[in-house]
Protein backbone atom coordinates (compact mmCIF):
# COMPACT_ATOMS: atom_id res chain seq x y z
CA UNK A 1 0.00 0.00 0.00
CA UNK A 2 1.33 3.43 -0.97
CA UNK A 3 1.80 5.84 1.98
CA UNK A 4 3.21 9.29 2.68
CA UNK A 5 6.31 9.66 4.86
CA UNK A 6 5.42 9.38 8.54
CA UNK A 7 6.89 12.84 9.28
CA UNK A 8 4.98 14.52 6.45
CA UNK A 9 1.91 16.53 7.30
CA UNK A 10 -0.80 15.62 4.78
CA UNK A 11 1.79 14.58 2.17
CA UNK A 12 3.50 17.97 2.17
CA UNK A 13 7.24 18.57 1.71
CA UNK A 14 9.49 18.10 4.72
CA UNK A 15 11.93 20.97 5.27
CA UNK A 16 15.48 19.88 6.11
CA UNK A 17 16.45 22.48 8.71
CA UNK A 18 19.08 20.47 10.59
CA UNK A 19 22.70 21.04 9.55
CA UNK A 20 24.65 18.69 11.80
CA UNK A 21 24.15 15.16 13.09
CA UNK A 22 25.64 15.97 16.50
CA UNK A 23 23.12 18.77 17.12
CA UNK A 24 19.93 17.42 15.58
CA UNK A 25 18.52 15.80 12.47
CA UNK A 26 15.20 16.06 10.67
CA UNK A 27 12.94 13.00 10.85
CA UNK A 28 11.61 11.94 7.46
CA UNK A 29 10.11 8.51 8.05
CA UNK A 30 9.82 5.78 10.67
CA UNK A 31 9.57 2.36 8.99
CA UNK A 32 7.02 -0.31 9.73
CA UNK A 33 7.64 -2.19 12.99
CA UNK A 34 8.98 -5.74 13.01
CA UNK A 35 10.82 -7.74 10.38
CA UNK A 36 7.97 -9.51 8.54
CA UNK A 37 7.16 -6.48 6.38
CA UNK A 38 9.13 -3.59 4.95
CA UNK A 39 8.80 -0.12 3.46
CA UNK A 40 10.06 0.51 -0.07
CA UNK A 41 11.19 4.16 -0.05
CA UNK A 42 11.15 6.62 -2.95
CA UNK A 43 12.63 9.94 -1.85
CA UNK A 44 13.10 13.14 -3.86
CA UNK A 45 14.93 16.34 -2.87
CA UNK A 46 14.08 19.90 -3.86
CA UNK A 47 16.72 22.65 -3.66
CA UNK A 48 15.36 26.22 -3.61
CA UNK A 49 18.84 27.77 -3.41
CA UNK A 50 20.98 29.29 -6.16
CA UNK A 51 23.85 27.08 -4.88
CA UNK A 52 24.40 23.34 -4.75
CA UNK A 53 23.63 21.91 -1.29
CA UNK A 54 24.87 18.72 0.38
CA UNK A 55 22.15 16.41 1.72
CA UNK A 56 22.99 13.61 4.15
CA UNK A 57 20.42 10.92 4.91
CA UNK A 58 20.80 8.72 7.97
CA UNK A 59 19.44 5.34 6.92
CA UNK A 60 18.31 3.51 10.06
CA UNK A 61 21.04 4.77 12.38
CA UNK A 62 23.15 7.72 13.46
CA UNK A 63 26.72 6.71 12.58
CA UNK A 64 28.70 7.42 9.41
CA UNK A 65 28.07 3.82 8.27
CA UNK A 66 24.39 4.79 7.94
CA UNK A 67 25.00 7.92 5.80
CA UNK A 68 23.80 8.34 2.24
CA UNK A 69 25.24 11.56 0.81
CA UNK A 70 24.07 13.46 -2.27
CA UNK A 71 24.69 16.92 -3.65
CA UNK A 72 21.45 18.49 -4.80
CA UNK A 73 22.00 20.96 -7.63
CA UNK A 74 20.94 24.58 -7.42
CA UNK A 75 17.27 25.27 -8.10
CA UNK A 76 16.72 21.54 -8.63
CA UNK A 77 13.26 20.13 -8.18
CA UNK A 78 12.40 16.47 -7.60
CA UNK A 79 15.97 15.13 -7.65
CA UNK A 80 15.75 11.35 -7.04
CA UNK A 81 17.79 10.44 -3.96
CA UNK A 82 16.41 7.03 -2.91
CA UNK A 83 15.15 4.76 -5.73
CA UNK A 84 13.12 2.16 -3.86
CA UNK A 85 15.48 1.02 -1.10
CA UNK A 86 13.82 -0.99 1.69
CA UNK A 87 13.81 -0.51 5.45
CA UNK A 88 11.89 -2.05 8.36
CA UNK A 89 11.99 -2.83 12.11
CA UNK A 90 10.86 0.74 13.05
CA UNK A 91 14.20 2.16 11.83
CA UNK A 92 14.19 5.88 11.11
CA UNK A 93 15.26 7.84 8.06
CA UNK A 94 16.64 11.21 9.15
CA UNK A 95 18.49 13.99 7.33
CA UNK A 96 20.64 17.08 7.62
CA UNK A 97 21.82 19.56 5.00
CA UNK A 98 24.84 21.75 4.34
CA UNK A 99 22.63 24.84 4.42
CA UNK A 100 19.51 25.40 6.48
CA UNK A 101 16.17 26.45 5.03
CA UNK A 102 16.70 25.59 1.36
CA UNK A 103 16.21 21.81 0.98
CA UNK A 104 12.90 19.98 1.12
CA UNK A 105 12.18 16.29 0.59
CA UNK A 106 9.09 14.42 -0.48
CA UNK A 107 8.18 11.03 -1.82
CA UNK A 108 6.37 7.93 -0.70
CA UNK A 109 6.70 4.46 0.74
CA UNK A 110 5.16 1.24 -0.50
CA UNK A 111 4.38 -0.79 2.63
CA UNK A 112 4.82 -4.44 1.74
CA UNK A 113 3.83 -7.43 3.85
CA UNK A 114 3.16 -5.56 7.08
Amino acid sequence: MKNKFSASSNGKNIAIDATNVSISTTLIHRATAGVSGFDEVWLYAINNSASDVALTLLWGGLTSDDYIKETVGSLCGLFLVIPGFVINNAKEIRAFAGTTGVLNVNGFVNRIGA
